[in-house]
């Protein structure tokens, strides 16, 4: 009996170490990988920042470029118009004049 008894005693002993070291490195394991897992998120995270300033500088660089774009359409047009208005001054001198001449 007392065989029995410290056998099942160091079998007990045993099987407790071995629960322990299992639950130490499933621990460990946990810890890993929460760290592992944390270090994942904080590059995805820089890697979306990195994106979304990417995208932000590109519309930037389209609007600029746009309004460029619309701002040199103005001063066509803007000069266009100015052109035609001095040619409908200049076909309005010109009809009053002849205006003029015939009224003489």
């Amino acid at each position: 009996r007392d065989v029995c008894d410290t056998e099942q005693a160091e079998t007990r002993a045993g099987c407790e170490a071995q629960v322990h070291a299992a639950r130490g490195a499933c621990e460990r394991e946990v810890e890993e990988t929460r760290g592992s897992c944390a270090v994942t998120l904080e590059d995805a995270r820089a890697g979306c920042l990195r994106d979304v300033e990417e995208a932000r500088a590109a519309c930037e660089q389209q609007l600029e470029a746009a309004r460029a774009v619309s701002e040199h359409t103005l001063d066509e047009i803007r000069a266009t118009s100015e052109d035609a208005l001095r040619t409908i001054e200049e076909a309005l001198r010109t009809s009053e004049g002849k205006l003029l001449a015939c009224e003489e």
